[in-house]
């Protein structure tokens, strides 16, 4: 029985609060729209919270300082590849800069409360988790799986 490569993907995300809700991005792929928590691949080279500041740099134009690894999501994407999505803590002084950046996959971003969460399509779907956070400001996990379903 022969093993099959895996197509790893390290996919570092932000947790960014405005007020009481949490800041996510709009992606759209062959006409289905969902939602990312802001961040997105590293560099060979690149360590993640440096990916991650530059990443929200390119998608949403927010300058920023990465905290606190929060949880760790580890999700397979259509069976194509395989993602591990360490989450960290945001910290933003100043959100006057905050505008669409230059990063083409973003189509737009928003800002839910935990009761606007449930109508939008998160990839991966970790919605009860974010809800959680948003509630207490912990997650009771710091290791998440869930698939990512298209």
């Amino acid at each position: 029985m022969g093993t099959q490569m895996i197509d790893m993907r390290i996919r570092a995300a932000g947790l960014i609060f405005i007020d009481d809700a949490l800041l996510m991005v709009e992606h759209e792929k062959e006409n289905k729209t969902y939602w990312l928590l802001p961040g997105g691949g590293i560099n060979l080279g690149e360590d993640i919270k440096r990916a991650l500041k530059r990443e929200l740099k390119e998608e949403i134009n927010l300058d920023c300082t990465v905290k606190d690894l929060l949880f760790v999501v580890e999700s397979i994407c259509s069976g194509a590849y395989h993602i591990i999505q360490p989450t960290y803590y945001i910290e933003v002084k100043n959100y006057n800069s905050l505008k669409l950046g230059v990063d083409k996959k973003v189509a737009g971003f928003g800002v839910f409360n935990a009761d606007a969460l449930e109508s939008i399509i998160i990839h991966p779907d970790i919605k009860n988790e974010l809800k959680e956070y948003l509630k207490n400001k912990k997650c009771s996990k710091k290791y998440i799986y869930e698939k990512w379903i298209d």
